[in-house]
C-alpha cells in the first residue's frame, strides 16, 4: 500500500510515497525541518493508527480529521452487527420472535436507506401485515 498526499484546498497531487508503514513514514517526514511541519494545520487521514502516532510526534500542532468515507463505513458496519446480533436473540427465542427476525432478515437495506427515499406507506404496511 502507498501512501497518498494531497492539499486539500487545492485538492493537487503532493506527493506519493511507496511504503504507508510507520517507519519508513517517519523517515519520509522527518526530511522535513519541524518549523515547516509546524505550519500544517490539519491532517485529513482514515483510521489506521499508525497515522495518528506518527502526526503527534512529527506534527505536534496539528489537527487530525477523520476522513469521512472510513467514519460511514465504520457506522454502517457497526450498525449491520447490531442487527445481527439483535437478530440471533429472535432466533433463540422461539416462534413469538420468528416473524421480526424474517424483517429483520428481509428489509435490512430499508434500515440503511436515506429516509426522503423510502415510500412509507407501501414500507410500512409490509411491515405490520
Amino acid at each position: 500500500m502507498s501512501f497518498i498526499m494531497m492539499d486539500g484546498q487545492t485538492k493537487q497531487l503532493s506527493d506519493v510515497v511507496e511504503n504507508r508503514q510507520l517507519p519508513f513514514l517517519e523517515r519520509y517526514f522527518s526530511r522535513f525541518p519541524l518549523s515547516v511541519r509546524k505550519m500544517v494545520k490539519y491532517i485529513v487521514c482514515d483510521m489506521y493508527a499508525p497515522y495518528f502516532s506518527l502526526i503527534k510526534k512529527l506534527f505536534p500542532t496539528t489537527q487530525i480529521i477523520l476522513d469521512r468515507l472510513h467514519i460511514v463505513q465504520l457506522i454502517g458496519r457497526t450498525f449491520l452487527k447490531h442487527r445481527i446480533q439483535r437478530m440471533d436473540t429472535f432466533l433463540h427465542q422461539g416462534n413469538t420472535e420468528a416473524k421480526k427476525y424474517r424483517h429483520l432478515k428481509k428489509y435490512w437495506k430499508l434500515l440503511q436507506k436515506n429516509q426522503l427515499k423510502l415510500d412509507f406507506e407501501k414500507r410500512l404496511w409490509h411491515l405490520f401485515n
